[in-house]
């Protein structure tokens, strides 16, 4: 693939190449592990590689808008099943958030973390179906933006008075 933003993230080993790609070899894999299938790269000229990284990247732009930051995690694991995305709301609170066949679940109160807080069980282990769903209960700011937001769309495709 010529593509530079090559990336591969998980259970398999990657030496990078001279042109820059990275090439991948599951022949370092220890016997017994379980077979994961790696994701391909996230690229805008290669596109997504699988459904769960689709939903992944229009998450992405949906949410953007009414989030102070939000991008899939460049550190955790990554697979076809599996991936990790880290927010900032905009009351400035930071998430891990996973995305799996379940939905959207704080994995953590910390970006790039698995590892939730004991102390907030009711939060770290309920999926929510989407990324509103799970911002709706996180940020009161999202709440508010969003519907604003929504408002206006909604003004706008309104049928004009030709009077």
């Amino acid at each position: 693939s010529a593509c530079s933003a090559s990336r591969i993230q998980g259970a398999m080993a990657n030496e990078t190449l001279a042109n820059g790609e990275i090439k991948v070899s599951d022949d370092k894999t220890p016997p017994g592990s379980p077979d994961l299938e790696p994701m391909k790269p996230i690229c805008v000229s290669c596109g997504p590689s699988s459904p769960l990284e689709e939903e992944a990247i229009l998450a992405l732009k949906e949410a953007a808008p009414s989030v102070n930051s939000i991008s899939i995690s460049e550190m955790l694991p990554r697979t076809a099943d599996l991936l990790f995305m880290n927010v900032t709301t905009l009351e400035g609170q930071t998430y891990c958030v996973e995305l799996c066949g379940k939905g959207y679940r704080v994995a953590s109160a910390r970006q790039d973390c698995m590892n939730g807080d004991f102390r907030q069980l009711d939060l770290h282990t309920r999926y929510f179906e989407s990324i509103y769903q799970l911002l709706d209960t996180l940020s009161p700011r999202h709440r508010e933006k969003f519907a604003s937001s929504l408002a206006d769309k909604l003004a706008n495709i309104r049928p004009k008075d030709d009077n």
